[in-house]
């Protein structure tokens, strides 16, 4: 199961700087030398530092019932495709050359940024070799973008002892202000020196960048440290502030016990001191608030590869953790008893710091036996340690509580330094609690799935074979588990796992390559969670390999990495014959590749310019993605740089005339590297396999999605899709399908942006939304927008779903407006449940000038209190032509020193009071100058609840404050104080006057009265009843002066009738809307209703319609499942022809083909276009220039897709049968 290894790769997944002494930052998996690495890719010791293992880092609506999706065929994008979408050589961004270092630095933002360093030598001759010293030198700093941040340079000063630096770098950490508080960068320089007795000193010197310079134009230090920079954390909050605590190790030793008779006293002095401070203040420098002593004896682990010190961040406080044993581990280290010390035990200490505690403060104290086994004379010893799994996540903290990840090492003679490991879960009493794996050959650790806990694949050898494990962490739950040969593919240790709609899949690369006609082909092997192979991707290598890596890791597996295209390309690190038969020996290559294509989009060998390859990062750092190679030529470095991807979008130049062409997710990525272009959606894009993160920035140009769907959203801890609209940004005709929103830790979210700023959004639907956050959360949030302002529209929208923020300002449409906002033609369907300040389409309404016209709403709304149909609370804004059904409740709150009521109404919770007596005239037909703020509005819910206040109202009108239309309202606003009685509490004058400016709204009659004897008149807070019986479109016409159409001037849908809805609202959606399948396969068609509270699984099936047009075509197969509110429907295609299937009065329009011979068949009868299969694929021949073809597995799953050009399509695919489609017209071809 060990891979071999070849060549230098730098992963860096994600980059959280954890390291302990001068770390490099990343693993070098592997030098051009034989050998294996260890699966557990453990820390390795490096001129004494341990290296630690980083871990490197988804046309108009007329009727109610129309379904809202296009049909979405590959042929739209025939005459969209950019020829620059065809993959070709990519050109080299940037260059480095004739350099000394290259580093990747941490900024404080968690960014990756570079460091180009040039080293000044004085070369001293010998007679067999040349002596070369480090006299000076000079880093270049780079941001993630490669941008110039800065340079430092200065020269070497060696004491008299000294004679020449054995270690030279940059520490991997750019701080800003911890070492003083003006704005420049600061660098560490770590510096190891020889000296004249043999020994090693070590310091780390401080640089600003832009900061004082000397005489001759060297930086000054602006500190100096004994020792290396080991570790570092920052335990701020947010991204934009720093709050480190740095740590550097130096070693101590009492040098007078040197020639004492127990030598062992010398080795007891012998310890590494750990330095901890803090950032300095506005008076002074960085303070020291810990140092840690360690005897080197009584390191943990196997006292090479544990780090002693571990740290982490949680809530703003920074945690330490000290591990070591309690006495030495071996009776005698350096001696020739190698004994294991009796009785001893694995001493782990936990301290933390805020940011204003002055030194450490203890947490807890654990000790864990390191008990030895006794009775197996190969066992020599068992070490203890933790860290060695997951680094600083091996320490888990549950509120005061602390459990441990303890790994034990089994050390067996003659077995070449290998140990066989074991992983517990440890409590606080240093108990195992729970066993994770045991025996183990070696681990690989899986990126992170959002949802999903930490988890890991062990790897054990049984009478079966090599046992795959996944075991989750920390709850230990084994996920899968089965062998490492699956359906006859063998698999190796080259694994992790991406995203897949609700959960996760794996990729893994076969064991061994097959050979093909000469080529050497590779397989990656992709299984659901359960460890099924769902697809099989076949890479060729090319003749002539001798050996070959993979770049394996969660971000490199998306097919958006290298292209943005939806094929996948892999990333393979070769050593390859020079000459037919290796008799030339062997030269490295990079290899970047299409799967199934073939379609080189990368290849690098040795240059007699660069040098050869020595080392290769792909990295991923907030959105810039980068490719790095490093060659090595004659002492120095030179680096091409990449940017990544190598090709985005389908076309288009980003402006306005000729938008960017989205057509796949990883399209979507890229529209925060130009915010302010132009961008046209061209497809429905499926997000189900795509890690999707926030359109950062503000985003100024314009998004025409051309009524296509973004389907299956999964996020979690953004503002939205955009975190900012602004400056006359424009969103329309787009839908958004299944969204699952965890808003935990904003303070504005919405679906669509968190803020919209002088924004126009119009004709945006999202339909199954389930949003929701942590009890620690309380985002503004708002379906579409959590906040709109400075004359932001939104309009022709619509947002279907649940909302559960039971402690937020919560609207349907949008979350809090401002500064003229205009809402028009906006509905929204479904449930919410927020705190104080929720309505139907708005939460908080914060401007007079603000305008929510020709809504709709139909939901179950819930608050603690201040809840509209429409809006929760307004300023006096402008509601007009608004119907609302559904329910409003207000539950109350826990009691505080006052409380205005319910403040709950079928259109606003709270309406502001009216101090300037904009009253209107009477009569039904009030107009004027004055403006009514809730006019022309029909409330049609079922039910109007409050509760009962358990405080006394300060005034009689405080609280009385719901009612059918309005909850407070002028009336109850506080009344004029004129004086104070005895216990100094106010006197108040006559109740303010009831509210005069609204008109013209009616409620239907079945709805009690707020209050008893309330008047229920159109110019009341309680609006003027009306029986059900008497509505119609007519009524609603002249009553309420409705337009009928289908615009924003004219959005009522006439059918409807008397239950008003918009044009663009429907009752049902179905997915697909067209499908073709072969005869005697199986299909699913998915349903989801519409409606204010979904249907449990028994309401669905009890008013289930189906109609099918014709049932000797397609017929139901029995098979059905509902969740969240979507039905799945299984189907069976019986014969060739076509097939309407209506459900709820949505329609899948189906076409059955018929299964020809299985081989060579053309497609469509009156096509020349021919399909021919082969041993290792398909030949796809006669295609007219611009048919798109496509080939699925019978899981329906894309395995190629291309735009023909008139030559043959040639597709590499393993055996199986297939479905090959060009154009409207299907073959079904079997690869033997």
């Amino acid at each position: 199961m060990n891979p071999t290894n070849i060549v230098n790769i730098v992963i860096i997944k994600n980059f959280k700087m954890k390291r302990f002494s001068q770390v490099i930052l990343a693993v070098a998996l592997c030098l051009f030398v034989a050998g294996n690495l260890p699966l557990s890719a453990k820390q390795a010791m490096h001129n004494d530092c341990l290296i630690n293992v980083v871990k490197s880092m988804y046309e108009s609506r007329q009727e109610k019932l129309k379904n809202p999706f296009h049909n979405k065929k590959a042929d739209a994008l025939t005459d969209l495709m950019n020829p620059s979408k065809v993959k070709k050589a990519p050109e080299i961004d940037r260059q480095f050359s004739d350099m000394d270092d290259f580093f990747c630095l941490e900024a404080p933002d968690g960014s990756i940024w570079y460091g180009v360093g040039e080293f000044g030598y004085e070369e001293i001759k010998h007679d067999a070799w040349t002596e070369r010293i480090l006299r000076s030198f000079h880093y270049t700093i780079y941001d993630s973008s490669f941008k110039v941040i800065g340079e430092i340079k200065d020269e070497i000063e060696y004491k008299d002892d000294e004679i020449k630096a054995a270690l030279s770098e940059l520490a991997p950490i750019v701080t800003q202000k911890f070492f003083n508080f003006d704005s420049n960068y600061e660098v560490i320089f770590a510096l190891g020196v020889n000296t004249a007795n043999y020994t090693n000193r070590n310091y780390s010197i401080v640089y600003s960048i832009g900061g004082k310079k000397d005489a001759a134009g060297n930086d000054e230090p602006i500190a100096v440290y004994d020792g290396l920079y080991c570790d570092g954390v920052n335990s701020a909050t947010d991204s934009w502030s720093e709050n480190y605590f740095l740590t550097f190790i130096t070693e101590e030793s009492d040098e007078s016990l040197l020639d004492s008779d127990n030598y062992l006293d010398y080795l007891n002095s012998y310890k590494d001191v750990m330095k901890t401070y803090k950032k300095a203040t506005y008076s002074g420098e960085p303070q020291l608030i810990s140092e840690k002593k360690i005897c080197k004896m009584n390191l943990p682990g196997d006292q090479m590869n544990a780090a002693p010190i571990l740290t982490f961040a949680q809530g703003g406080k920074a945690y330490f953790v000290f591990q070591q044993y309690e006495k030495s581990f071996f009776v005698d280290p350096v001696g020739e008893d190698e004994s294991v010390t009796e009785d001893n035990n694995l001493i782990i200490e936990v301290s933390s710091i805020g940011s204003y505690d002055s030194a450490l403060k203890e947490e807890c104290s654990v000790v864990i036996p390191a008990e030895q086994t006794v009775g197996d004379d190969r066992l020599l010893c068992t070490y203890y340690g933790i860290g060695n799994l997951g680094y600083e996540d091996d320490i888990i903290k549950d509120g005061d509580d602390y459990k441990f990840v303890l790994t034990t090492q089994k050390y067996y003679a003659g077995n070449d330094d290998a140990t066989v490991d074991s992983y517990f879960i440890c409590d606080g009493d240093g108990k195992v609690e729970k066993t994770l794996a045991e025996d183990v050959t070696g681990y690989v650790m899986m990126s992170d799935v959002t949802g999903f806990e930490r988890q890991y694949m062990f790897i054990t050898v049984s009478n079966m074979g090599y046992m795959l494990s996944f075991v989750n962490v920390p709850s230990g739950e084994v996920a899968a588990m089965f062998n490492s040969v699956v359906d006859g593919y063998s698999l190796s240790s080259y694994v992790d796992r991406v995203p897949s709609g609700l959960g996760y899949k794996y990729a893994f690369k076969a064991m061994n390559p097959v050979v093909e006609e000469g080529d050497a082909i590779e397989q990656v092997i992709w299984l659901d969670s359960e460890g099924r192979v769902i697809g099989v991707d076949k890479i060729n290598l090319g003749e002539d390999v001798a050996m070959a890596q993979m770049f394996m890791s969660q971000v490199a597996l998306s097919p958006y990495f290298f292209n943005t295209d939806d094929e996948h390309e892999y990333m393979f690190l070769l050593k390859r014959y020079r000459t037919p038969g290796g008799d030339g020996g062997t030269e490295e290559r990079l290899l970047i590749t299409a799967a199934n294509t073939y379609d080189v989009l990368l290849e690098l060998a040795p240059d007699e310019n660069k040098g050869a390859l020595s080392t290769v990062m792909p990295i991923n750092s907030k959105g810039n993605s980068s490719l790095v190679v490093v060659y090595y030529d004659n002492k120095v470095l030179n680096a091409d740089i990449y940017d990544l991807p190598f090709t985005r979008f389908a076309g288009g130049d980003g402006s306005a005339e000729n938008p960017y062409l989205i057509s796949t997710a990883g399209d979507f990525g890229q529209i925060s590297k130009a915010l302010a272009a132009h961008y046209r959606i061209v497809n429905d894009i499926d997000f189900s396999d795509y890690t999707l993160s926030t359109v950062a920035g503000t985003f100024t140009g314009s998004i025409d999605g051309d009524g296509n769907t973004l389907y299956n959203l999964r996020m979690k801890g953004m503002p939205g899709l955009f975190e900012n609209l602004s400056q006359g940004s424009v969103v329309k005709n787009l839908n958004i399908h299944n969204v699952d929103f965890d808003c935990s830790g904003r303070s504005t979210a919405g679906v669509l942006t968190g803020t919209a700023l002088g924004v126009n959004i119009d004709n945006v639907h999202i339909y199954a939304l389930n949003a929701y956050a942590d009890e620690d959360s309380y985002p503004d949030f708002g379906g579409i927008a959590g906040q709109a302002t400075v004359f932001s529209t939104i309009s022709n929208s619509s947002v279907n779903g649940v909302i559960n923020l039971p402690e937020s300002v919560v609207g349907g449409i949008v979350g809090d407006t401002r500064t003229t906002t205009a809402v028009k033609a906006c509905s929204f369907v479904g449930t919410i449940n927020g705190g104080s300040g929720v309505g139907g389409i708005v939460g908080t309404a914060s401007n007079v000038a603000d305008s929510f016209i020709d809504c709709h709403v139909d939901a179950a709304l819930t608050a603690k209190n201040t809840v509209g149909g429409i809006a929760g609370s307004t300023a006096r804004a402008t509601i007009m032509r608004c119907y609302v059904e559904g329910s409003v409740k207000a539950v109350g709150t826990e009691a505080r020193w006052y409380d205005h009521g319910p403040c709950a109404g079928g259109i606003v919770g709270t309406l502001g009071a009216d101090y300037k007596n904009s009253s209107l005239p009477e009569g039904d037909d009030a107009s004027g100058e004055k403006t009514s703020p809730v006019t022309y509005c029909f409330v049609n819910i079922s039910s109007l609840e409050g509760y009962t206040p358990t405080i006394e109202p300060d005034y009689p009108t405080q609280q009385s404050t719901i009612h059918r239309i309005i909850g407070k309202s002028n009336v109850n606003y506080e009344p004029e104080v004129v004086g104070e009685d005895e216990e100094w509490n106010p006197i108040y004058g006559d109740p303010m006057p009831a509210e005069t400016a609204i008109s013209n709204n009616y409620c239907v009659s079945t709805l009690a009265l707020g209050e008893a004897d309330a008047v229920a008149d159109h110019n009341t807070v309680e609006g003027k009843s009306v029986d059900a019986s008497e509505l119609s479109a007519d009524w609603f016409k002249s009553t309420l002066k409705f337009v009928y159409g289908n615009s924003v001037d004219a959005p009522w849908n006439e059918a409807a009738d008397s239950d008003p809805a918009l044009y663009f609202e429907v009752a049902s959606i179905i997915n697909p809307v067209e499908i073709t399948v072969m005869e005697g396969n199986t299909f699913d068609v998915k349903l989801m209703l519409v409606r204010a509270v979904p249907f449990t699984e028994e309401e669905f099936l009890g008013n289930f319609s189906f109609e099918c047009s014709d049932e000797t075509v397609v017929e139901m197969t029995g098979e059905f499942t509902y969740d969240n509110g979507i039905a799945t429907i299984g189907f069976s295609a019986l014969k060739p022809g076509n097939a309407t299937i209506t459900m709820f009065g949505s329609k899948c329009e189906v076409t059955v083909i018929h299964d020809p011979a299985l081989g060579v068949d053309n497609i469509g009868a009156a096509s020349a276009v021919v399909v021919i299969s082969h041993a290792s694929g398909i030949a796809v021949k006669n295609v007219a220039e611009g048919t798109p073809v496509e080939v699925y597995n019978l899981a329906g799953v894309k395995m190629f897709s291309t735009i023909a050009d008139g030559s043959d399509i040639n597709v590499a695919l393993a055996g199986g049968l297939y479905i090959v489609k060009a154009g409207d017209s299907a073959v079904k071809c079997l690869v033997r």
